[in-house]
């Protein structure tokens, strides 16, 4: 009886230490999560802030929209972020659809945008290489892939494809690329650093318009990456 009474005792006591020890570490999650929310919060609004100075200085028009529009992808990641519940991974159909809608609105073009975006999950170090791949691409269909005034289909598509892959695919009904073209600005450059950057592979063909195609892993390889 007195083994049972003593043992009762350091049970209880131990219940009473798990329980302590685990409110401690859901109240320190908590305040991690809002710390991460805070973080990404402020991130987007130094973006905002370089946006806004950045209309401000005597450059090409041209250039500063491809910098500011570069700014907002960046931005936007760091807002869907902050908005959701998660920060190790980042499911990406909300912030491309968002991405390439204000595009198209940025451009004001009749050009009828067609989405096919699963619900992907890629790494949050990901996903601003990503949005930044998409915003080149989109960008470069709309001013380059209709000058001759055609009727433009824009297609944005990404999912899963197996072993740990993901394929996006832009494609236009446009004109068509020249591949032995001298690139004019850092586009086409960007596009090949970033995919790069998440362990991707991208590339372009002519087929009744542009297709560019990207494969890269949802989970990269950081000793690959070292």
């Amino acid at each position: 009886a007195l083994a049972l009474l003593v043992g009762s005792f350091v049970t209880a006591n131990l219940l009473r230490r798990t329980q302590s020890t685990s409110r401690s570490l859901a109240a320190a999650l908590a305040h991690n999560e809002t710390l991460f929310r805070e973080i990404h919060h402020r991130v987007k609004n130094n973006l905002q802030s370089i946006n806004s100075l950045l209309q401000l200085h005597p450059i090409p028009r041209e250039v500063r929209a491809d910098m500011s529009q570069r700014i907002a992808a960046m931005s936007a990641v760091h807002e869907h972020i902050y908005r959701s519940n998660t920060f190790s991974q980042v499911r990406v159909k909300g912030y491309l659809h968002t991405l390439v809608e204000n595009i198209r609105a940025g451009y004001g073009r009749d050009v009828e945008l067609v989405e096919d975006i699963h619900d992907v999950a890629v790494e949050k170090d990901a996903a601003t290489p990503l949005g930044l791949i998409v915003n080149e691409v989109v960008s470069n269909c709309f001013k380059h892939a209709f000058s001759d005034d055609r009727k433009g289909v824009v297609t944005v598509s990404l999912r899963a494809v197996g072993d740990g892959n993901a394929e996006l695919t832009v494609r236009d009904n446009g004109v068509g690329f020249d591949p032995d073209s001298p690139a004019k600005g850092i586009g086409r450059r960007l596009v090949q650093g970033l995919a790069a950057q998440i362990q991707g592979e991208a590339s372009q063909t002519n087929d009744n318009g542009s297709v560019f195609t990207l494969v890269f892993p949802l989970v990269q390889d950081r000793s690959a990456a070292d």
